[in-house]
């Protein structure tokens, strides 16, 4: 964008510095409105090899730190008089955090072999220190959703118990693990006195011959502008980065600098923060984000897909069509409600989060309901179809549970349904422009709520009548082929959800249990994939009953002990009181219920079978007397080409 350009004119750019003058008379800061630690263990890799192949008369260019120095915090002043400057890292954290962990592990090793004064002064100018009141001075701190991780987890001897919650935390402690190998392997091959050499010698390559080129950011709304134009993290900025940076220098050139950039940082720091606890934290799940609200709110039709030109295009501060006036609300509207719109798309995609539908504290009975189908559609794979209507429902009616619950089932249905059950498997997308109109005039107030529903019945109805459902149950019936469909453990496990439930109870299974693990070590076939020289299978099933009926639904359950059945008389699979690993001891109800079965046969099979599909016919009905078919005001053409995953 040439009118940001003139904006590096306004950063100090200096010439390269080390790590030591880096930290010289800062106490470094991670803003909250950054992402989380984003390295993985091919950066760590790369990273250590730049230092170990660091010869000792040569330096390494390491890449560009872009800092601000945070006027809302005073100077801090250390336990020697000197003072420290609170600075923001605006770019630079991943390779800061790394070096800083390194230090941690030499400062660690050095204590191990003695060298007291080298390893306390890493630990005073790298890692933490104490102010004039004695207490401690952390010299990088991460931003609010993994700083106490960092320092307690990390930068510290003796971590407590708990693990890793979030996929930033994983990333630390994978960090801090490979690095501390490597040092540990290099220190156990030498005698004290090497490995001491060593250390310092690695001591000075980090802090004195890395070089670092530095930017100092004068003002806080040039924070996320100056980058676009000097991003050197190798990879692209993500569509949501550009728009905050767009946003950013659209509250400087509409003379309002300060309120537009406090207004998009909070915003961005909460964004950010709910997307790092619902671990969707990859760039395509923020451009979902962008792209979902977008859809919503301003424009319905899929071809269109949102990106920064997107937004460019309506909030246009140069072309003079608009009143500064009209811009300003319109900017402040749109951040407000992409922020908000980001609860109900987290909440989709890890409903199990802490304190998830908040919203509905009121009625905690359907609370507990809309965590258990918003879990049930998260099974299914939260369809991009889906999430418009998901947020608009949320949007507009943000504390009934009932209305978000009745389009949840609908939604659950219409997957399993459309998507999930024909033996030619429909498009993912299949619908998705009714879908997108529906919850983009629902959000924008053309259309009621009972409306909405209406017309996603009538999707559903024409996709997939009850007529048409019957028929795909009957085409799996005489394919006979289960056991390969993509769909047989969501079905099973909602079985043993039905029969938890005729007992007044829950499964004992988790869903995750099943779901973690590969088909053929969840699901058992009673009637073995292999019979030969198995007299009671042979006696009772011929090489074509056995073809038949093998991957049949009537022959599979879940199980937890597959291997260990493996092709076993039936007697031998059910068990006798006390046994372990078979039927009889099983923790899932369904493969309990087979141990009441005297013998396996295939008219066993039949009955099994019959039984399960009207459950399941029941299970997935919906009442679609009311739907209709208006298919004519959806152009069907107009379909995204995005598949889920």
């Amino acid at each position: 964008m040439p009118g940001w350009l003139s904006l590096i004119a306004m950063a100090n750019v200096n010439n390269t510095y080390s790590l030591r003058e880096l930290f010289n008379g800062r106490l470094f800061r991670v803003p909250d409105f950054q992402r989380g630690y984003s390295w993985d263990k091919s950066n760590i890799v790369d990273f250590w090899d730049d230092l170990k192949y660091l010869s000792a008369d040569r330096v390494h260019y390491t890449g560009t730190v872009v800092i601000h120095a945070n006027g809302q915090e005073v100077d801090k002043i250390d336990a020697e008089g000197e003072p420290l400057k609170p600075t923001d890292i605006v770019d630079g954290q991943q390779r800061l955090t790394t070096a800083v962990i390194l230090l941690y592990c030499i400062q660690r090793a050095l204590t191990s072999l003695g060298d007291s004064t080298l390893a306390d002064g890493i630990m005073r100018r790298f890692i933490r220190t104490l102010d004039d009141m004695s207490l401690p001075l952390n010299r990088l701190e991460l931003n609010a959703g993994t700083n106490t991780f960092f320092q307690t987890k990390v930068l510290t001897e003796t971590p407590g118990p708990d693990g890793p919650a979030i996929s930033a935390e994983t990333r630390l402690m994978t960090a801090k693990e490979l690095i501390q190998k490597y040092v540990d392997d290099e220190v156990s091959g030498r005698d004290h006195d090497q490995a001491s050499r060593w250390l310092k010698e690695l001591h000075q390559k980090v802090t004195n011959r890395l070089r670092f080129s530095l930017y100092e950011v004068e003002s806080e709304a040039e924070v996320g502008i100056i980058f676009e134009v000097m991003n050197d993290r190798g990879k692209d900025l993500t569509q949501l980065e550009m728009v905050k940076n767009y946003l950013l220098y659209a509250g400087t050139s509409l003379g309002v600098t300060d309120r537009v950039t406090a207004h998009v940082n909070a915003a961005w720091s909460k964004i950010l923060t709910r997307l790092m606890y619902a671990n969707i934290e990859r760039s395509q799940d923020e451009d979902r984000l962008l792209r979902t609200h977008w859809i919503t709110r301003y424009d319905p039709r899929p071809r269109n897909r949102v990106n920064i030109h997107s937004v460019k295009a309506r909030f246009d501060v140069r072309s003079g069509h608009r009143s500064k006036e009209w811009l300003i609300g319109e900017l402040s509207d749109y951040v407000t409600d992409l922020e908000q719109s980001s609860i109900p798309f987290s909440e989709a995609y890890k409903p199990s989060l802490t304190r998830a539908f908040a919203a509905f504290d009121a009625k905690p009975r359907e609370q507990i309901q809309v965590v258990e189908w918003n879990s049930k559609v998260a099974r299914l794979g939260v369809s991009v179809s889906f999430l418009p209507l998901l947020i608009a429902v949320r949007m507009t009616h943000p504390q009934d549970a009932a209305k978000y619950l009745e389009t949840l089932k609908l939604c659950e249905k219409y997957a399993f349904r459309v998507w999930w059950l024909p033996l030619r498997r429909s498009r993912s997308n299949a619908g998705q422009a009714r879908f997108f109109r529906v919850a983009h005039e629902l959000r924008t107030g053309k259309c009621s709520f009972e409306q909405a529903m209406h017309s996603i019945r009538s999707e559903l109805a024409w996709r997939c009548g009850d007529v048409e459902f019957a028929r795909q149950f009957d085409q799996r019936v005489e394919d006979a082929q289960w056991y390969r469909w993509r769909g047989l453990r969501y079905l099973l496990y909602e079985y043993e959800i039905h029969l938890a439930q005729q007992r007044k109870g829950a499964p004992k299974v988790p869903w995750e249990e099943i779901n973690r693990s590969e088909i053929n070590q969840t699901i058992e076939h009673v009637l073995p994939q292999s019979i030969e020289k198995v007299t009671y299978w042979t006696d009772r099933f011929s090489v074509e009953d056995h073809q038949r009926y093998v991957h049949d639904i009537g022959n599979l359950t879940l199980s937890l002990y597959n291997e260990s059945l493996s092709n076993r008389p039936f007697d031998e699979k059910k068990g006798q009181t006390g046994d372990k690993d078979r039927y009889i001891s099983s923790l899932l109800i369904q493969e309990r219920d087979l141990a009441d079965q005297k013998d396996w046969t295939p008219e066993t099979i039949v009955e099994r079978r019959e039984r399960i599909i009207s459950w399941a016919k029941q299970r997935w009905s919906i009442d679609l007397s009311d739907a209709s078919d208006d298919r004519d005001e959806v152009d069907e053409d107009d379909i995204d080409d995005l598949s889920d995953e």
